[in-house]
């Protein structure tokens, strides 16, 4: 009988296999991207995505908002999704640098960052293509290596990560205000009918409002006015 093959997908890909994988782990990135969800859900489901195609240990994922800089881990066995201490936002910037090649990480200064420098690290700066958005650090765990396909396509896979960030933020901010414009034209015409009494028009209010919040699901309206 013939010896069963042990190896690892990540370990022992060919590079036309990698590029394959890669084609279709790109796919299901963007197919993540364009799922409407909140913010948190879309960066679980895009880590859990990740690690599994790296058969890694976990991740981490910074990601600038506003002038922060957060950082989420994802933790692979027990799977585990959670947000981290803010990393300041200067410390990314001074790390990663961009030039006429691009955004490149000072490797000195990350390595100061990980607790284990014997641990196999991919990292890679999240970006558009003038913008940083991140950074992407895949955690191999104690005797993960990562063999030189994966190396070579990771640097691209973490551009388009860069892109599907930075899209789903733009779709979700333009689905926020769409749910807030929606929102205020109905608290208009409803404000601006005759017939409503003002007990019908604060019916309709509470009705109005949880829909125009980022979680209407666990959103509720209430209007008290003369102790009613």
């Amino acid at each position: 009988m013939p010896a069963r093959s042990t190896r690892k997908k990540s370990a022992g890909l060919t590079v036309q296999e990698a590029m394959a994988s890669t084609w279709n782990l790109c796919r299901r990135i963007m197919l993540i991207a364009k799922n409407q969800q909140p913010a948190v859900d879309f960066l679980f489901e895009l880590s859990a995505t990740l690690s599994k195609e790296f058969e890694c240990a976990g991740l981490d994922l910074w990601t600038i908002e506003s002038s922060r800089c957060l950082r989420w881990e994802y933790i692979r066995k027990p799977e585990r999704f959670l947000r981290n201490s803010d990393v300041e936002l200067q410390l990314l910037i001074q790390m990663i640098k961009k030039d006429r090649n691009g955004f490149t990480i000072d490797q000195e200064k990350l390595g100061a960052l990980i607790p284990d420098p014997g641990a196999s690290i991919l990292a890679a700066p999240l970006h558009t293509d003038d913008e940083l958005v991140g950074l992407l650090l895949v955690k191999g765990g104690k005797g993960r290596i990562f063999m030189a396909p994966w190396r070579n396509l990771f640097s691209h896979i973490a551009q388009l990560v860069g892109l599907a960030v930075a899209f789903h933020r733009v779709e979700l901010g333009l689905r926020e205000r769409a749910k807030e414009i929606t929102c205020l034209y109905e608290l208009t015409r409803i404000a601006s009918s005759p017939e409503l009494g003002v007990k019908d028009i604060l019916a309709r209010l509470v009705e109005i409002l949880p829909p125009a919040w980022q979680y209407p699901d666990i959103t509720v309206a209430r209007v008290t006015l003369d102790d009613q």
